[in-house]
């Protein structure tokens, strides 16, 4: 019975732990999506990006890869189906980690790797990254030269 206990207060931890980091996970799947759609439209390299990324970094494998793939793909659908509500949406949720620099950071970094999944960072999804930076108080050279590994 203790192992049973034990098991189930490791699973309302883990939840709390989820419930806790919603906001960093909606906020990567925004800001993905929109660096994923600021060409013309999400492709399949970028999407097969996204859910590499959400399972190689540590704040976001917590998560089931199918559920945040959803997230991005609503964000994605609700970008390219409502032009002004879509975005401010999606904008909104990554302001939500503008207090906390690290996870601020690796959204950054998450819209640099999707911007570089099918080989080519085209003027509009920098001009978005760039956007995205000025939001969370970030300067864009800084991420220029770093990488993401893992992603390829």
């Amino acid at each position: 019975m203790a192992g049973f206990i034990d098991i189930l207060i490791a699973h309302h931890q883990k939840n709390k732990v989820r419930a806790r980091k919603l906001p960093i996970l909606k906020a990567s799947m925004a800001a993905a999506a929109i660096v994923a759609v600021a060409d013309g439209e999400a492709s399949r390299r970028e999407s097969l990006r996204v859910q590499r990324l959400i399972k190689i970094l540590d704040t976001l494998s917590i998560y089931n890869t199918d559920h945040a793939a959803e997230i991005f793909s609503d964000y994605v659908s609700k970008l390219r189906d409502d032009h002004e509500a879509g975005p401010a949406e999606a904008m909104e949720a990554i302001e939500a980690v503008k207090g906390d620099p690290e996870e601020a950071a690796m959204v950054v970094m998450i819209c640099k790797t999707i911007s570089e999944a099918d080989g080519v960072v085209d003027e509009a999804e920098a001009t978005s990254i760039n956007r995205i930076c000025s939001l969370l108080d970030i300067d864009p050279d800084a991420i220029k030269s770093v990488a993401v590994r893992g992603t390829d």
